[in-house]
């Protein structure tokens, strides 16, 4: 199931690219875009600990892992109308599925273990608005774009799974 995902998504960014169109004078325009957000702004999410209770005494290792929510697959497309050959307004839509940052928490006593292991994933449909101002058209036209990130449907899902296990005598 994992797999087809990947496969619809990859199938849709290469046909969004090849309806890609853009002109210099007035009219609308479509761009599409496939891209990977990294660890940019990351943030303690939580932490990892092993547990160990040797029958006196009870040591505990602890490790923050730190992540960011935002990392991950990015894919969208943007609709724009040029106004002039300098100024456009953009409508973009764009769709994060995030990587998974995993959490373990390891606890050890004599002839018993649990291990608790947490995976959290953010998934997030953007819609962007956005105006574009453009400089003069050559090789290289610079232009700077500014807009607001509206975040809908928006949600972190977490996935826990415990192993217990014991040996010797009840």
């Amino acid at each position: 199931m994992k797999n087809l995902k990947i496969v619809i998504i990859a199938l849709t960014a290469i046909v969004l690219s090849s309806i890609s169109q853009n002109s210099n004078a007035q009219g609308f325009y479509i761009n599409a875009g496939l891209g990977y957000g990294f660890n940019a702004a990351s943030q303690v999410i939580g932490t990892n600990s092993a547990t160990t209770f040797d029958g006196t005494t009870t040591t505990t290792i602890t490790t923050n892992v730190k992540g960011s929510y935002a990392a991950g697959l990015n894919f969208g497309a943007i609709f724009g109308y040029n106004f002039n050959e300098h100024i456009s307004g953009e409508i973009g839509i764009n769709y994060l599925d995030g990587s998974t940052i995993s959490l373990s928490n390891t606890s050890t006593s004599a002839g018993s273990s649990d291990v608790t292991n947490s995976d959290w994933k953010a998934h997030m449909l953007r819609i962007i608005p956005a105006i574009k101002i453009s400089g003069e058209p050559g090789d290289i036209t610079p232009y700077v774009k500014a807009g607001l990130v509206l975040g809908l449907s928006g949600k972190i899902t977490n996935t826990q799974t415990l192993t217990s296990t014991s040996t010797g005598s009840a």
